[in-house]
């Protein structure tokens, strides 16, 4: 599915949600990025390797009728309006997107669609961590490589400690991180690497956070093609994956 249709799909959801009566279009919805120590917590708990930590991106947070939905993404905004304006946001700008993807997870969940829309904080980071990496290890088979998109430092230390560095792959798209070496696997470009490193893997974690970049559809597409078959990870996918069937771990959120 592109990524037009995706976000066609879930601002349809909304919509239909406000024709039925389930929602009123000026219901009051507001948004802002959160400070690091919100999103993840404080204290020696908390590990210093994480994009937000390093101001490379922000988790944006809606509020909506008292329940909170989050996006990942490196343009945040301040925003106050209306239920209704999430519909006519323009879904090509990434800061639109980034805002209608919080918005709608926030939505959703009050109406009781979806949970686990609030990222996990202190020691809840490093316990996901740990519940993905049985996981894995129960979902792959001996000789079978895994592939993670995007850059989730506490996943691919838990994946290279559960299947050994050899048999895991990360692609990004962070020039930064592309060409480093983390707890024995280099990092890939998630553009240019990554028809070579689909032929390598059998089943892929994905970033929610595809779906606020505009990433999300090729990969897809990509994923699908190669018959490699993925979940995505994150808050910033909790709607979206309930509309759209498609499995998501995020293990320890709220």
């Amino acid at each position: 599915m592109s990524m037009d249709l995706v976000l066609d799909h879930c601002r349809s959801w909304l919509r239909e949600r406000i024709l039925e009566g389930e929602l009123a279009p000026e219901e009051s919805i507001a948004a802002r990025p959160l400070m690091p120590r919100e999103a993840l917590g404080e204290g020696s708990s908390v590990r210093h390797d994480y994009p937000l930590r390093k101001g490379r991106e922000f988790l944006l947070e809606a509020t909506f009728r008292g329940e909170r939905g989050q996006a990942f993404t490196e343009k945040p905004v301040h925003w106050i309006g209306a239920v209704s304006d999430l519909e006519t946001l323009d879904l090509g700008k990434d800061e639109e997107r980034a805002l209608f993807t919080a918005g709608l997870n926030a939505v959703a969940k009050a109406l009781g669609l979806v949970g686990g829309t609030v990222h996990c904080r202190n020691e809840s980071l490093d316990r996901c961590a740990r519940k993905v990496g049985e996981r894995l290890k129960e979902r792959l088979k001996p000789e079978e490589r895994l592939l993670i998109v995007g850059y989730q430092p506490a996943f691919i230390e838990a994946a290279s400690a559960t299947l050994g560095p050899e048999r895991v792959r990360v692609v990004d798209l962070d020039a930064a991180n592309i060409g480093r070496t983390v707890f024995g696997i280099g990092i890939s470009d998630g553009e240019a690497d990554l028809e070579r490193v689909l032929k390598e893997v059998r089943f892929a974690l994905v970033t929610g956070s595809s779906l606020v970049n505009g990433t999300y559809g090729n990969l897809e597409k990509r994923l699908r093609e190669a018959r490699i078959p993925f979940v995505l990870f994150g808050t910033s996918a909790a709607a979206a994956s309930a509309l759209l069937g498609i499995e998501r771990w995020c293990l320890e959120s709220r």
